[in-house]
């Protein structure tokens, strides 16, 4: 008997300690460190692995793989550190989770497969990069804007291969070699300048690349190898070269076609690259899918990168010119360096109704709805950076209690946006509070609940220039009046939009969301905390029961 009442109570207890991590929300992702280099660390929170010291990485292998292979699944962002001067080979190798890396001016060298099978990076600055060893980005999938720098002398063998989303490139004139099947099978590419005086155009360099119409190269190279522009149906311009290089493109593109075509979408891909941005749209059309396919995205795409604030004139006008043809384009930017946006910038765009995604360096992203500005959007500068620091010194507490908590630094903005801040995905499903720093005191704006990918995303009307504070599940904070962000929003049947904000960046919420039972978020607390005290009494009444039981086994037989 005694073991039965230990297994049920064993099974409460755990029921209990169930219901109250999901009241508390799930801790934050335990940051792992290491090192990576002989004079090298590591460390790993929140989805975001950053690598400081100085000298090179380890250069790993199959036989001894990098330190944070059990984490790959966790890894979002890579910061790599001033003073460390290489990224090792099989570094990230198949780090499926990465969208973003920070490369500083120090790194020279990228080794063997170090990004390969990233299938979700986007976007990679290469400042002063010399080489890019053999299958360096093989296999990533979505990078899509690439800018090659000046310093870059060697790119191996397959190094941007199946990089199924590049859509252009220019190999700078400081490239003394280049690998064979570089850019083979990049369905994307429909742009290409080579730069760089090479006399031969190696060993299918671009073979399989469908959509490349566009080959500029120089009056050096005398030599096409074997497969270089075959099964490249598209291409139909083709500038310099010597004319047996000439006579060698055209025996390659005359051989029949005999890579299979996509048979559910047509792909139109449109590059340019100016001095201050590199701009990709790509047009997907849907056109017939076997049933049991998953549908490919169909519509129109803009993937832009801006280098330099001079670009982003470009940029509108390719968004503009992409509404007025009648087209509802997706529109995501990459800042490159500079976080302003220019007086002005988006004053063309003031009565689009289009959604632009503004992603800056420090990994903060800023949605737009160009139709939703105010007229102090188009009079001023927008200063877009915002630098993220942990409280190590737990500042403020007297407000927040002990949370976790971060100090915000930023500038003036007048835009109208929802700015989502990464704070990795151990936060998923938490409460996230900002709050404007007075002072000695914290004054707060808004809550939201951080989704599933560890953002916090505030929609703010305008910002002022200063320092701001965000912290995790405070204690004091209304159920009620925590927003829902966008992606989780179905899950609580509600509405996006709810949330009102003036021009000087009021918020008004709306509070007594229903959830799927069909009561508010107040009423489901009160709820979780009935299970709580009912399950506690439950609990103590088994104890209670249990002691007795125990205290008759051994009470000492009466005798008369």
């Amino acid at each position: 008997m005694k073991q039965y009442y230990n297994r049920i109570l064993a099974v409460l207890l755990t029921a209990l300690l169930c219901v109250g991590l999901l009241c508390v929300g799930a801790p934050p992702v335990t940051a792992a460190e290491g090192t990576c280099g002989e004079d090298l660390t590591w460390v790993l929170a929140e989805g975001r692995l950053t690598i400081s010291g100085s000298g090179p990485m380890t250069d790993y292998t199959e036989y001894n793989m990098p330190p944070w292979l059990e984490h790959l699944d966790l890894i979002q962002r890579v910061v790599i550190e001033k003073g460390v001067t290489s990224v090792g080979d099989l570094a990230f190798y198949h780090c499926t989770a990465l969208t973003t890396v920070s490369l500083p001016d120090t790194v020279l060298t990228l080794g063997e497969l170090a990004f390969a099978g990233c299938t979700a990076l986007y976007t990679v600055p290469l400042p002063a990069v010399q080489e890019i060893g053999w299958g360096g980005f093989y296999g990533c999938a979505a990078l899509t804007n690439v800018v090659l720098p000046d310093t870059l002398r060697v790119i191996g063998d397959q190094a941007f291969y199946m990089c199924e989303s590049l859509a252009g490139i220019v190999i700078p004139a400081g490239v003394e070699s280049l690998g064979s099947s570089v850019f083979t099978y990049c369905d994307s590419l429909v742009y290409v300048r080579v730069e760089a005086p090479l006399e031969t155009l190696p060993y299918w360099s671009f073979y399989g690349c469908e959509n490349l119409d566009s080959l500029y190269l120089p009056d050096t190279v005398k030599t096409v190898e074997e497969g270089a522009v075959s099964e490249c149906d598209s291409l139909y311009y083709v500038d310099g070269g010597t004319p047996e290089a000439k006579k060698e493109i055209e025996k390659q593109l005359s051989q029949p076609n005999t890579r299979p075509n996509d048979p559910t979408t047509e792909k139109d891909v449109t590059y340019t690259q100016t001095d201050g941005a590199i701009i990709t749209t790509t047009d997907n059309t849907l056109v017939g899918v076997p049933n049991g396919v998953e549908d490919p995205p169909s519509g129109t795409h803009i993937q832009a990168t801006v280098t330099d604030p001079s670009g982003w004139s470009d940029v509108t006008d390719a968004i503009g010119g992409a509404v007025d043809s009648g087209k509802k384009p997706t529109v995501n930017i990459q800042l490159q360096g500079d976080t302003i946006l220019p007086e002005g910038a988006l004053g063309d765009l003031a009565d689009k109704e289009v959604t632009v995604t503004i992603q800056t360096p420090g990994e903060v992203s800023w949605q737009v709805v160009l139709g939703d500005q105010t007229d102090g959007t188009h009079k001023g500068d927008q200063d877009l950076g915002i630098t993220i620091e942990e409280n190590t010194k737990n500042r403020y507490k007297n407000t927040i209690g002990d949370v976790p908590s971060y100090i915000l630094t930023m500038g003036n903005s007048d835009l109208n946006a929802t700015v989502s801040i990464p704070l990795g995905k151990g936060t998923a499903r938490q409460t996230a509070t900002l709050y404007r720093v007075k002072g000695g005191s914290l004054e707060k704006l808004t809550s939201v609940l951080v989704d599933n990918d560890g953002k916090a995303s505030f929609r703010l009307g305008s910002i002022d220039k200063g320092k701001y504070l965000l912290a995790l599940n405070v204690a004091d904070i209304d159920p009620q009046e925590v927003l829902i962000p966008e992606k989780l929003a179905p899950e609580y049947d509600i509405t996006y939009g709810s949330t009102l904000t003036d021009s000087q960046g009021n918020q008004y919420v709306l509070v007594g969301r229903v959830n799927k039972l069909g009561i508010s978020l107040g009423t489901l607390t009160w709820i979780v905390v009935g299970i709580l005290v009912g399950s506690g009494l439950l609990v103590g009444g088994i104890m209670l029961m249990w002691n007795k039981q125990r205290n008759r086994k051994y009470q000492p037989e009466h005798k008369t």
